[in-house]
């Protein structure tokens, strides 16, 4: 089916649904079909005999069976309500979850992987973190790490059966290179919709090296004069592109040892709702590597109170089929 597909990966928690959430608020293109997906992990048995192996095997696979249809049936529900012309769709898969959404979205072309931060329990908060981060890293779309649409104040024009708070619009931050992936994630932007109230500050980070006072050597050179006036221009030309289509925005560049910190801080400062990170695709390596650094996309993504959109534009979707067909 032609038209904009999500993949909404769930595993039942109030995280996976905070995420569904959140993504309605999302100015999508029309969006056609949606599929949910559960994932259940390879189950380990140790039985005495093959018969009572079997026997617990169906009893776990019963059980993971009715988890899935509770769990998708929730997002399901959201996600008419939302989008009620949009096919949509449950899917079971068994395997490692990060492995298993990556390929579920190769396979049916999602635009968009939804998924949260958190998972059921406390216990397999890490391990379903590192989820969200691999999903991040290698998904061959767009995906978008969402959290509690109450804890970052997301308020979005009116969805029917959804719950939104007063202010109206979007706060986001934007963390901008100055890269062409970058621009071509501002480029998508600026095609969205965005509701009326729609805020964003687009950040420029320069690394600061801290370490033996080299900071002080790092000011002083010609070299880092220049750095911070492309970084202002960029964050200016950025900000006046946005500014021409109706969205209110405002630039803004920092100096920090942390760039992850500094775009956390920069949410933080600002309620943002969403933080927008740009990424690209290499040929040879046939990863998604964010544009600020995979270490530093990975330390947004599990440390900010907002929710995380990581853009592939689509000239990177592009590379990425063009790799996949070699």
């Amino acid at each position: 089916m032609n038209g904009y597909r999500l993949l909404i990966a769930t595993d039942g928690s109030d995280s996976a649904r905070d995420a569904a959430e959140a993504a309605t608020r999302l100015p999508l293109p029309p969006v056609t079909a949606v599929d949910v997906l559960f994932v259940c992990e390879p189950r380990r048995v140790f039985a005495y005999g093959r018969s009572e192996r079997a026997a617990v095997l169906d009893m776990l696979n019963e059980v993971d069976q009715r988890t899935a249809e509770e769990a998708c049936s929730s997002i399901m529900e959201l996600v008419r309500r939302r989008w009620p012309d949009a096919a949509v769709e449950a899917l079971r898969r068994t395997g490692f979850p990060a492995e298993e959404i990556v390929r579920c979205a190769e396979e049916r072309g999602s635009r968009l992987i939804v998924l949260g931060s958190h998972g059921r329990s406390r216990l397999r908060r890490f391990v379903l973190g590192s989820v969200s981060d691999a999903v991040s890293m290698l998904a061959p779309t767009s995906v978008f790490v969402g959290r509690n649409a109450e804890m970052v104040g997301l308020a979005h024009e009116s969805v029917p059966g959804v719950e939104t708070q007063a202010r109206g619009g979007l706060r986001l931050v934007f963390a901008h290179d100055g890269s062409e992936t970058c621009e071509a994630v501002l480029a998508e932007l600026l095609a969205a919709r965005w509701p009326a109230g729609t805020a964003v500050t687009v950040l420029a980070v320069l690394t600061v090296v801290a370490a033996f006072h080299m900071e002080i050597v790092q000011h002083a050179s010609p070299a880092w004069e220049e750095e911070k006036r492309a970084a202002r221009e960029t964050v200016e030309h950025a900000v006046q592109r946005l500014q021409d289509v109706g969205v209110a925005a405002r630039g803004e560049v920092r100096e920090a040892e942390n760039a992850a910190l500094a775009i956390i801080h920069c949410a933080q400062e600002t309620d943002a709702d969403v933080v927008v990170l740009g990424r690209r695709a290499h040929r040879r390596l046939l990863a998604r590597q964010p544009v600020f650094g995979g270490a530093v996309a990975k330390h947004v993504i599990e440390n900010a109170t907002s929710s995380v959109w990581s853009v592939l534009p689509q000239s990177e979707r592009t590379r990425v089929v063009g790799t996949d067909a070699q």
